[in-house]
C-alpha cells in the first residue's frame, strides 16, 4: 500500500508585524483625538456680541440662548441666528465659531427713516425703518428729524407696514425742496399708493394730492408755480389735486380747474 502524503496548508498572515504596529498606533492616535476633541476645552463657555447701539447685549443673549456647556463642534449657529433675527431691531446677524470655546456674533441694527401716527391719536408717533417695521414709540421731541405719515390704520408695535409705501414716501420726501418741507405737516398714502401731504401756510392747512411717487418731480413744479400765482389766496384753499392733467383747486365753498 502506498502512504498518502498530506500537505500542510500554510496561511499567510494578513498583517505582518510592522502592519499590526501601524494599525495599533493609528488606533491610539484616533482615540487620543476623540478624547481631545470632546474634552472640556471645547465646551462653549462665552459669546462676543458686536455692532450694538440701541439694544442691550443681554437682551440678545437671552434671545439667542447659546448652548453653554455643550461641545462647540455641535453648536447649530443657524438656529441661534433665527432666534436673534426675531428681535425687531436686528436687521442682519452673522455668527462665527472661535475655537476652542467661543461664539462671535456680528450684528447690524435697523435704522429709523420716518415716523407714523394714527389719525385718531395724532400725538402718539412710532418709528419705522426702510423695510416697514414699526420699531419703537417715539419721543415727541425727536419726531421732527423724520418725515411723518398719518394713517387711518391701527398701528401695532413690532408689526410691519407696506414696504413699498415707505419707499414711495421716502422718494417723494427726497424730491421736495427744503422750503416746502418746512411747511409740510405730514404725508398720507392710500391703499393704491397715491400720496398727498398736508401743507401749513401758518394761517391755514390744506391737502396737496400728488398721486404716484414717480410723478412727484413734475407735480411739485406745478405746485410751486401755483403757489406763486395764487399769492395770499393760498390761505383759502381746501385742497389742490395734481393727479390729473389739469390741476383741480378747491377753495372754501368752490371747486375750480
Amino acid at each position: 500500500m502506498f502512504k498518502r502524503k498530506t500537505e500542510k496548508i500554510k496561511f499567510k498572515p494578513i498583517f505582518h508585524g510592522s502592519s499590526r504596529r501601524k494599525m495599533f498606533l493609528l488606533s491610539i492616535f484616533l482615540l487620543s483625538q476623540i478624547i481631545f476633541l470632546t474634552s472640556s476645552s471645547f465646551l462653549l463657555n462665552s459669546i462676543e456680541i458686536k455692532g450694538l447701539d440701541r439694544i442691550n447685549g443681554k437682551e440678545v443673549e437671552q434671545h439667542c440662548k447659546p448652548p453653554f456647556g455643550h461641545l462647540i463642534w455641535f453648536t447649530k449657529t443657524d438656529s441661534i441666528n433665527q432666534r436673534i433675527l426675531s428681535i425687531p431691531w436686528i436687521k442682519e446677524s452673522k455668527i462665527k465659531k472661535i475655537y476652542p470655546n467661543k461664539l462671535s456674533i456680528s450684528l447690524s441694527e435697523r435704522e429709523l427713516v420716518l415716523v407714523e401716527a394714527n389719525l385718531k391719536n395724532p400725538n402718539k408717533w412710532y418709528g419705522i425703518d426702510s423695510d416697514g417695521y414699526i420699531l419703537t414709540e417715539m419721543d415727541s421731541k425727536k419726531i421732527n428729524n423724520f418725515p411723518k405719515i398719518v394713517t387711518n390704520e391701527e398701528i401695532i408695535l413690532h408689526s410691519r407696514v407696506n414696504k413699498l409705501h415707505i419707499k414711495s414716501i421716502l422718494l417723494v420726501n427726497s424730491i421736495i425742496s427744503k422750503e416746502n418741507k418746512k411747511n409740510i405737516k405730514y404725508y398720507k398714502i392710500d391703499e393704491g399708493g397715491y400720496i398727498s401731504f398736508i401743507y401749513d401756510t401758518g394761517k391755514r392747512t390744506f391737502e396737496v394730492k400728488i398721486g404716484e411717487a414717480e410723478d412727484a418731480p413734475e407735480k411739485m413744479k406745478i405746485f410751486d408755480a401755483m403757489k406763486e400765482q395764487m399769492g395770499s389766496q393760498i390761505n383759502y384753499l381746501e385742497y389742490i389735486d395734481l393727479r390729473y392733467s389739469e390741476p383741480v383747486v378747491k377753495l372754501r365753498g368752490t371747486i375750480r380747474k
